[in-house]
């Protein structure tokens, strides 16, 4: 779960913004810092070869340590307090799409009873 947590996540930053390693601070996650600072270093090699992103990702995750690794999934699902909103609202955003309106209330409750513990914020 961790592997494809991080793989799913640098990917979608990826595709959005390539080699353009400024825009990665603009994700506010260590990761995506880090990520960003890779890409700047190894540019030219990836430029000069013939990798896919998914080669890429896949040499950026297999030289993180572990820790790394998880530390930067519990950012990602926990993310620092001025962050948690952008959280909140995508998950609210996925729920809106894929339920009806009478399932969404409750569903939406019962997901806040189960993450009051992570003191995740709602916004409505």
């Amino acid at each position: 779960r961790i592997i494809r947590t991080l793989w799913h996540y640098l990917s979608e930053i990826f595709d959005r913004h390539g080699f353009d390693t400024e825009k990665y601070a603009s994700e506010k996650t260590t990761l995506a810092g880090e990520f960003g600072h890779y890409l700047g270093k190894m540019k030219n090699f990836y430029m000069n070869v013939e990798k896919s992103h998914e080669n890429i990702i896949q040499d950026y995750v297999s030289g993180m340590t572990d820790t790394f690794a998880i530390d930067s999934v519990k950012e990602l699902f926990n993310p620092p307090e001025q962050f948690r909103w952008l959280t909140t609202n995508k998950i609210k955003d996925y729920t809106e799409s894929i339920l009806s309106a009478d399932s969404k209330s409750d569903l939406i409750e019962q997901w806040i009873k189960e993450n009051i513990d992570n003191n995740i914020v709602i916004i409505k």
